[in-house]
């Protein structure tokens, strides 16, 4: 998924539990978790060029997922929640917020068989799914409302 969709995603599972201040670091958050992709790029390939970066993950030129988009990092990130669970719940939740929501999203997109067109804005290639842009869409009109029922 594109991090838009990260972002959209979590900060409204985020914000029925938090103030709008908060539960956007989560979802910032949620979306830092995909810097996995440029940090593989950079050390396999040498290149501290982003949009290159981001092109080959968008063409699936690169298998780049990192430890913690597989089993063993989700062991080890709900590892550490627990742990920072103990000293403080608050934290603990919402990196759990933010890695969990992440990791449902790249499952649902992993399984999405849909063609996809691409586009390119500014260098950057896009490819999303038309599910991933329908789902963006009903986010953000769930954060229109959600904008309205927090102002009475």
């Amino acid at each position: 998924m594109y991090p838009l969709t990260h972002f959209l995603f979590t900060l409204v599972f985020a914000y029925t539990l938090f103030p709008f201040e908060f539960a956007v670091v989560i979802a910032v958050l949620s979306v830092l978790f995909d810097l996995d992709h440029f940090l593989y790029h950079l050390t396999k390939k040498k290149n501290p060029n982003f949009i290159v970066c981001w092109n080959n993950a968008v063409l699936g030129k690169e298998h780049e997922r990192t430890f913690i988009h597989h089993l063993p990092g989700f062991l080890v990130v709900s590892g550490l929640v627990f742990f920072i669970a103990f000293l403080n719940s608050t934290v603990a939740l919402a990196i759990a917020i933010a890695y969990y929501t992440h990791m449902f999203l790249d499952y649902v997109h992993f399984k999405s068989k849909e063609t996809k067109k691409k586009s390119k804005w500014f260098g950057f290639l896009f490819a999303p799914t038309l599910y991933e842009i329908f789902l963006d869409l009903i986010l953000v009109i769930i954060l229109f409302f959600f904008s309205f029922s927090h102002l009475s």
